[in-house]
């Protein structure tokens, strides 16, 4: 008799430890999903940031389809979204290179990707046009 409750007793174990490790395998999936899609943002955001930090008038781009999904992103990141809300109070109304530094600092720092160099990030690899010379 006692070896049909072991039996039982082991089917069940094995039956947490399998939902255990399964629930933990997704939990590891999803953070890496939002990690990637956290980054994914920000690298489109300096990627297109020249508008911004050569003073080119605001208008439609991947940088700013970029800056409207940081709110689904970084959504549950508070010091992410107060860096949100104060670079929309200054592109209402002009804005720098290094404003946007700080939403890109704090982004960074949610992705966990370290410290992004401030220097780098206000001066980004863009040609010298002026007015009426086309690039490629």
């Amino acid at each position: 008799m006692w070896e049909f409750w072991a039996a039982i007793v082991l089917a069940v174990s094995g039956a947490v430890v399998t939902y255990w490790a399964v629930q933990r395998t997704q939990k590891l999936a999803d953070l890496s999903e939002r990690r990637r899609m956290r980054r994914d943002v920000l690298r489109r955001l300096v990627g297109n940031r020249d508008m911004i930090t050569q003073g080119a008038t605001p208008g439609p781009g991947e940088f700013w389809v970029a800056l409207n999904e940081v709110v689904v992103a970084f959504s549950d990141d508070d010091e992410v979204m107060e860096a949100l809300r104060q670079f929309q109070k200054l592109v209402a109304r002009g804005f720098r290179a290094e404003d946007f530094c700080l939403l890109a600092q704090a982004m960074a720092k949610a992705a966990e990707m370290g410290h992004l160099d401030e220097h780098l990030l206000e001066r980004p690899f863009a040609p010298n046009r002026s007015k009426g010379q086309q690039g490629p």
